[in-house]
């Protein structure tokens, strides 16, 4: 399940989500102060946190790979997405810590973290266990597990088995499940409950007239803060097919040539960026294939002077991107400037 997919099933974009992302990560990492080891091999991935409308799952919530594959052994960016409505059924944040201690066992049990598969036989038993040692090392009350038990008054199928793995856990590890009497705290529905139930979608900008340059950067700029880049790009593939060849390939080189000096270099971002969702939605990235169809059309390109000095200067010092990474999206329009070189410097920016 990839990120897109992911946040299509939130109720808010990203700025508004963020309250509650960072509300989840807040509990995380009070859960992770006492337990260094889990905090230190969990940092090796980007984890977030999303509100979503599932009438169809009964579940609580559910950790999904967000890259490409739905894998948790091979990915690095996850998902952790809540059922809104089996989610404000529960009354305490200690509650809540037990549903995220959970799902973030998954990550360690696939990743062969420790000893976490030694916890108990099954991997939903011993997520379980995790999830109370991590419940108890944050100071969480651990009879407020009972609640979350209640979501479902019709046990699920190996559910007696594996509530008798965690029986067995608590008596084998002596935990006491009164240590935290009486110090539980509320679950902040603020975070999440008002949020908009239908998912944000982006105009089209294309259909409201011609954008000058500017309008389309600006858009780009906001797809960073908002995502949803594939309805843009739905909307510029149909605005480019509209013009000739010509026409085109300079909208195209106009683009490049403003969002390259805008945006930091997309080799840094790849090499320093932990949100994967921010690189597909580097807007170098986002053009990339698109400069694969438009320069790959037939007819003659236009490539502006100035345009070209600026993504000739970007190419060259992003080389391991654009030679490594995505080559073969970006070959068209290498082999256009080598060619307009070819022909002589008078006719750089020219028609080739």
């Amino acid at each position: 399940m990839n990120i897109d997919l992911a946040v299509v099933l939130c109720l808010a974009n990203e700025k508004k989500n963020q309250p509650f992302d960072d509300y989840c990560a807040g509990v995380v990492s009070r859960m992770l102060a006492q337990n260094p080891d889990e905090r230190a091999f969990l940092q090796q991935y980007d984890i977030h946190y999303y509100i979503a409308d599932n009438p169809s799952d009964n579940s609580v919530a559910r950790v999904v790979d967000a890259d490409d594959n739905d894998d948790l052994e091979n990915g690095r960016h996850f998902a952790i997405v809540f059922n809104r409505d089996i989610l404000a059924r529960l009354d305490t944040e200690d509650s809540m810590a037990f549903v995220i201690g959970h799902e973030l066992s998954h990550i360690l049990y696939r990743k062969d973290f420790g000893d976490v598969k030694e916890l108990a036989y099954g991997e939903e038993a011993c997520c379980d266990c995790n999830a109370i040692r991590l419940m108890r090392g944050g100071g969480y009350n651990l009879l407020d597990i009972a609640a979350v038990d209640a979501l479902y008054p019709c046990l699920p199928e190996g559910m007696e088995s594996r509530l008798s793995e965690r029986r067995a856990f608590i008596q084998r590890n002596d935990i006491s499940m009164t240590s935290a009497l009486g110090k539980s705290m509320p679950l902040q529905k603020d975070t999440f409950i008002h949020l908009q139930k239908e998912p944000w979608k982006r105009e089209n900008i294309f259909e409201q007239g011609e954008p000058d340059v500017a309008r389309i950067i600006a858009e780009m700029v906001d797809i960073i803060e908002r995502g949803d880049r594939d309805s843009f790009k739905r909307g510029l593939r149909d605005f480019l097919e509209q013009k000739s060849t010509e026409e085109a390939t300079k909208l195209v080189m106009n683009i490049l040539g403003q969002v390259m000096p805008k945006f930091s270099p997309v080799t840094e971002m790849i090499a320093t960026c932990r949100h994967r969702k921010k690189i597909y939605n580097h807007p170098v990235v986002m053009m990339s294939d698109i400069v694969m169809e438009q320069f790959n059309r037939s007819g003659k390109k236009l490539l502006p002077p100035a345009d070209v000095q600026i993504v000739a200067k970007y190419m060259q010092e992003n080389r391991l991107y654009f030679e490594q990474r995505d080559r073969r999206l970006w070959e068209p329009l290498r082999k256009t400037m080598a060619a307009a070189t070819m022909f002589g410097s008078n006719n750089i920016g020219g028609r080739i």
